[in-house]
C-alpha cells in the first residue's frame, strides 16, 4: 500500500502545468520483467538468452524492435513480429509479480492531480503494452494521454512525441508549462529536443552524471519531491 502524503497537502494549484512521465525506471521498477520477457522470447525461438547486465542498458533507450534486431540480426520482419509477440505475452502475464511502482509514486501522482496538474506518459514501450500495464496496475485513469511505440512512426527522443501529447489534450500546453520526468539520457534528449523542462530521477537507468552531461539540471532522489513547491517553481522559471 502506498504511503500517506497528507502532510504535503497544499493550496498551490498546477492547473496550467503538464507533467509527462517515462514509465520504466521512472514510475516503476520493471527491469526483472523486461529481462525475463526478452529472454523468454529468445529461448522460445532458439536464441541464446542475454545476461541481465546486457539488457539493462537497453531499457528506455531501445525500442522492443531494436532489441530483437540486435539479438537476432538475421531475422526477417515477420519473425521479429513473432518474437515481440512472445515478449508481450510473457510481460503482460507477469505484471503483478514482476513490475513494482517505486515508493511514493501512486500517492504523488494522485496529489499532483489534486493540485490541478495534467499527467501524461511518453515511453518506448509499445502502446498496447503500456496501456495494458497501466490498466492492470490501476493507473490508467490518472493519465490523459499515453504515447508509446507505434503511436507515431517516430519515438523518443523525437520531439513529435511531445507535440502528439499536446495535440491530444483538451487544453493548451506549451514549452513553458510542460516538464518531462525520466531516468535516462533518452528522456533528457526528448526534453531538450522539445525545448521543455526536465526533472531526472536518480533511481533508474542512467546515472545523474550521465544525464547531467546531456543537459539535465534538476534531480530528485525520492518521487514525492515532485510535491516540493520551491523545486517545481524553480524548474518552471529556469
Amino acid at each position: 500500500m502506498d504511503d500517506d502524503l497528507s502532510w504535503k497537502e497544499s493550496t498551490v494549484t498546477y492547473d496550467d502545468k503538464l507533467f509527462i512521465f517515462d514509465f520504466d525506471g521512472t514510475l516503476a521498477n520493471s527491469r526483472k520483467n523486461i529481462v525475463n520477457s526478452f529472454n523468454h522470447a529468445l529461448q522460445l525461438h532458439g536464441f541464446t538468452p542475454y545476461d541481465p547486465a546486457r539488457v539493462h542498458p537497453m531499457i528506455g533507450k531501445y525500442t522492443l524492435l531494436e532489441m530483437f534486431e540486435e539479438a537476432c540480426p538475421d531475422s526477417d520482419p515477420q519473425e521479429l513480429d513473432t518474437y515481440m509477440a512472445s515478449f508481450s505475452d510473457y510481460q503482460l502475464s507477469h505484471v503483478d509479480t514482476e513490475i513494482e511502482l517505486f515508493p511514493h509514486v501512486r500517492s504523488t501522482l494522485v496529489e499532483l492531480i489534486k493540485r490541478g496538474a495534467t499527467l501524461a506518459i511518453a515511453t518506448t514501450k509499445r502502446t498496447h503494452q503500456i496501456e495494458t500495464i497501466l490498466t492492470e496496475m490501476d493507473l490508467a485513469k490518472l493519465f490523459k494521454v499515453v504515447f508509446g511505440q507505434g503511436t507515431l512512426a517516430v519515438h523518443k527522443p523525437d520531439p513529435a512525441c511531445i507535440q502528439y501529447i499536446w495535440d491530444n489534450l483538451d487544453k493548451p500546453f506549451s514549452t513553458d508549462n510542460t516538464v518531462m520526468i525520466g531516468d535516462s539520457m533518452t528522456d533528457v534528449k526528448t526534453a531538450m529536443n522539445a525545448h521543455i523542462k526536465m526533472i531526472a530521477v536518480t533511481h533508474g537507468t542512467d546515472t545523474p552524471d550521465t544525464m547531467r552531461q546531456h543537459g539535465a539540471e534538476h534531480f530528485i532522489e525520492s518521487f514525492d519531491e515532485l510535491l516540493d513547491e520551491p523545486l517545481i517553481e524553480q524548474v518552471f522559471t529556469s
